[in-house]
């Protein structure tokens, strides 16, 4: 039955873990670009390494979502990296920022 439903069903319909059959390790996840990154005027394209498991699925400037032209995209201070792929890899890659958004969380707090 579940196969049958599986065909009446378009893709966008399904669960985002069954679409991008996410496994335990992959992770959908969003990034905050602070003022110390070293990211900041880096092409999208040269920030992720070659042959990682980490894919942008887009980036937030501002009020605008930029999909298209990614890779020619300079990264901005303030910008929202939302990135899919490895769990590991994006910490290991992305850590100084992820330690910043956790400071900037707990003073929230």
């Amino acid at each position: 039955m579940k196969s049958e439903m599986y065909n009446h069903y378009e893709l966008w319909e399904h669960p985002i873990e069954e679409v991008l059959f996410l496994e335990d390790e992959d992770v959908v996840m969003e990034i905050d670009i602070y003022e110390d990154s070293e990211y900041i005027d880096v092409k999208a394209f040269d920030v992720i390494s070659h042959g990682a498991d980490i894919n942008i699925l887009f980036i937030e400037s501002g009020e605008v979502k930029i999909r298209k032209e990614l890779y020619e995209y300079k990264i901005k201070l303030g910008d929202n990296l939302f990135l899919y792929g490895n769990k590991k890899e994006i910490e290991e890659t992305f850590s100084k920022e992820i330690e910043e958004m956790k400071k900037k969380k707990s003073a929230s707090d």
